[in-house]
């Protein structure tokens, strides 16, 4: 086993990866039904980056968008055919998108047809985003005119730490039972995430645990891994946390685990899963207590 990457440098190209990011999950969010938890808005994470996943183009599930860290660019990647690529720096997220949303179009996946009030692919979908109801929000916002930049080794380092840690989060669920929803990366935070339930009810409503990984956040510079219990009942403290672990207040309430403290360790997917246990195991009450109330 090796060290993780020390993902110096890291805020300016996984801030502009996250912009990219945003247009796969705007997509999902046109292309797909509406799932338990927003999963609809969800990435897949893949050992290069991250992926809409199949999108069902015409009915059905054929092509897929991925971002590729390791190249810096958006893939098309179509049922049939070669892969195309887009160089995501030096383009703006909005010139991204609407040179993305070409290349679907000419690829016979034209998702919001341009018009005479709307001729450019970005505005038209923007246009039939809004018809159906949608909103862009904190999670989505498709419009930035500012070019991005991403340094490649940074990214490329950022991919294999991500999929090192989906990995190693994978390893820990598979000690778990009951209901819980994949690993993927959210489009509002770019956070790796995973919910597991306390109850055969499963959504977000529900009391849960949230496992999950974060580059940066409010108030969080550097990347680290976190916890936290759903409903959290008042005057709650873990005990029994790792020892890299600590109890945070500081914008939301939950175990963080600085992913510096675990890139230095020998075996960091091993370190990963076993704090991750322990970290259940030492919120676990925090359920029970809420269920007696």
């Amino acid at each position: 086993m090796t060290t993780l990457p020390t993902l110096e440098n890291l805020d300016r190209t996984a801030r502009n990866l996250h912009q990219a990011g945003r247009l796969l999950a705007a997509l999902r969010k046109l292309l797909l039904e509406p799932m338990a938890n927003y999963l609809e808005l969800a990435l897949e994470i893949r050992p290069e980056g991250v992926s809409t996943g199949r999108l069902p183009f015409g009915g059905e599930l054929t092509s897929e968008v991925s971002l590729d860290f390791t190249q810096a660019a958006l893939v098309f990647k179509p049922s049939e055919g070669a892969a195309l690529s887009l160089p995501v720096a030096g383009r703006s997220q909005r010139s991204l998108f609407e040179d993305l949303l070409a290349i679907l179009a000419a690829g016979g996946h034209d998702v919001a047809p341009r018009t005479a009030q709307y001729p450019s692919h970005t505005d038209a979908f923007l246009a039939v985003f809004a018809a159906k109801g949608y909103q862009l929000g904190h999670s989505l916002q498709l419009a930035g005119e500012t070019p991005l930049e991403v340094d490649r080794r940074v990214a490329a380092d950022y991919a294999q730490a991500l999929y090192r840690i989906f990995t190693a989060v994978a390893r820990f669920r598979a000690r778990l039972a009951g209901p819980m929803t994949p690993i993927i990366v959210w489009p509002g935070g770019f956070d790796l995430s995973t919910l597991w339930f306390a109850t055969p009810a499963a959504t977000e409503r529900h009391p849960h645990l949230n496992f999950g990984f974060a580059p940066y956040s409010a108030g969080f510079d550097r990347p680290y891994f976190y916890s936290y219990v759903y409903p959290l009942p008042e005057g709650f403290v873990p005990a029994g946390l790792p020892a890299l672990a600590y109890w945070n207040r500081k914008h939301w309430t939950g175990v963080i685990l600085p992913y510096d403290d675990v890139a230095r360790a020998g075996d960091p997917e091993a370190l990963i899963e076993e704090s991750f246990t322990a970290i259940y195991q030492a919120l676990l009450p925090a359920l029970q207590q809420s269920n007696e109330r």
